[in-house]
């Protein structure tokens, strides 16, 4: 799993996550006020909720066969994969006798998080080399050193003109 502490910038933050959690926002002791986001105070915690963002970035990167987003659109997409894969989590972890029947927010989230990360998983593993691509096959192209290093296969990747 992923160091929740040392993880790329474009991971979703514990704000996205509880835009979609609203109700687990609430601190202990506010008096039912929203905080918008998780803290120390919240059920479930911001290190709980961290690990199991991190979860779902070892899903994304399992998906991908360890592939990176290579651009900013597909780290938006990726990013929009973890956040709904890590709030589907969060119910199932902390809600677990709610998320039996197929009509639950956890089943709704994570109908949502396959059909994300069905997209980002197929654009990803069209246009992103794997970490040591890179290096092994260096781009050869017409358009010459302009391409070199995007990350992305279908633009400069071993063209031979």
């Amino acid at each position: 799993m992923p160091d929740p502490q040392n993880t790329p910038e474009w991971w979703p933050t514990l704000t996205s996550v509880a835009a979609l959690l609203r109700a687990r926002t609430v601190e202990a002791g506010r008096g039912g006020d929203y905080v918008d986001t998780f803290t120390t105070k919240t059920s479930p915690t911001a290190a709980q909720v961290t690990a199991l963002i991190a979860l779902a970035g070892s899903e994304l990167t399992e998906a991908v066969e360890g592939r990176a987003p290579c651009t900013a659109s597909l780290e938006l997409r990726a990013a929009s994969f973890m956040t709904y894969r890590a709030a589907q989590l969060v119910e199932m972890s902390y809600r677990p006798e709610a998320s039996v029947e197929n009509t639950t927010l956890a089943a709704q989230l994570g109908r949502l998080a396959e059909e994300k990360l069905a997209a980002a998983k197929f654009e990803i593993t069209d246009r992103c080399p794997l970490p040591d691509d890179e290096a092994e096959h260096p781009s050869v192209s017409r358009f010459g050193p302009a391409v070199r290093g995007t990350g992305c296969r279908t633009v400069g990747r071993l063209t031979r003109w």
